[in-house]
């Protein structure tokens, strides 16, 4: 969790997303945990892109959040997460 409360402290920084991204990458093919990139999302559901790869970066952290979410059977964090 700490991981996330850095994000948390500096997602002002213009490369938190991509700090993001790369996490949510280690999440998906090196943890192989679903309720870690859930979490992932949670932090970052609020956060604006400042450019086009910020925006594109985030839709996958989203995307990735969705299919673990309905892996975990939670339809309701996937409804979040497509919004």
């Amino acid at each position: 969790m700490r991981v996330l409360a850095t994000l948390v402290e500096r997602m002002t920084d213009p490369s938190a997303v991509h700090a993001a991204t790369v996490y949510a990458d280690a999440l998906i093919h090196k943890k192989q945990s679903p309720r870690l990139l859930i979490d992932l999302a949670r932090v970052v559901i609020g956060w604006q892109p400042a450019t086009n790869d910020d925006a594109r970066r985030l839709r996958y952290i989203f995307e990735q959040a969705t299919v673990a979410a309905l892996d975990l059977m939670r339809p309701d964090d996937a409804r979040t997460f497509l919004a």
